[in-house]
């Protein structure tokens, strides 16, 4: 003879299964702000060694190089973030080596048919396309003007005219 499970118990399963299903998404919905805000706080950065890999697998990119504490570059950072070029621009921080990053990129990237002024990049951004820097801002003050980045981002097509 076959035994005939009760109602009751199918309304425990389904109850347990929406519950568990529940939970699940809550969790998830969670995970996906919290990693999102991770991210979009931050834009990359990278090493003096890691610069010719990175350029090699982005021959176009935006480099913003500093010698300065992060402190300092806040309104650059926030103007980064409004614009939502946190994937467009990776950094490079050049405090312990700017001898040696400004001999590199001069002898490495620098386009010698293009007329820089000079061979201090410790706080710049530069646009690089195919492997070479075809347009630079260089600021001798302790931050970036954020009219010269507009500009050139502008140029470039990294943001458009509001």
């Amino acid at each position: 003879m076959k035994r005939k499970i009760p109602v009751r118990n199918y309304l425990i399963l389904v109850i347990i299964c929406i519950v568990t299903i529940s939970i699940t998404v809550v969790l998830l919905l969670s995970y996906n702000k919290e990693t999102k805000i991770k991210k979009e706080d931050y834009f990359r950065e990278i090493n003096l060694v890691e610069l010719d890999s990175y350029i090699l697998d982005n021959p176009n990119t935006l480099i913003y190089v500093s010698n300065i504490s992060s402190e300092d570059n806040n309104d650059l950072h926030a103007y980064i973030l409004q614009k939502e070029l946190q994937d467009d621009i990776v950094y490079i921080n050049v405090l312990e080596n700017t001898e040696g990053f400004n001999n590199y990129v001069a002898q490495n990237y620098y386009d010698k048919n293009k007329k820089i002024e000079t061979d201090n990049f410790n706080l710049s951004m530069m646009v690089i396309e195919s492997g070479k820097i075809v347009d630079i801002i260089i600021s001798t003050e302790s931050k970036l003007n954020l009219n010269d980045v507009e500009t050139l981002l502008l140029k470039y097509g990294y943001i458009e005219n509001d």
